[in-house]
């Protein structure tokens, strides 16, 4: 999940006028279901970051599918 995250991380980054000082500390599976109706699963995961230098741990819920190059964050609620 959280190779998942760096390169959803790594995309934002690459936006010009992007905030380039996010940092991704830790993601940390809370629970997971398959998802109804949609490929891969949907998760609760508490994700510790620091943007604009506060650092901050924040519960997401987030849809994960397994890509070519390993899994992928392609829906993510706050």
């Amino acid at each position: 999940m959280k190779k998942a995250y760096e390169a959803k991380l790594a995309q934002i980054k690459a936006i010009p006028n992007s905030n380039s000082d996010l940092k991704l500390y830790s993601v940390k599976k809370v629970a997971c279901a398959k998802a109804e109706g949609n490929p891969g699963y949907n998760c609760d995961v508490e994700v510790d970051a620091e943007n604009f230098k506060v650092r901050a741990k924040n519960t997401l819920k987030a849809r994960f599918v397994k890509g070519d190059d390993g899994w992928v964050v392609i829906e993510e609620n706050r």
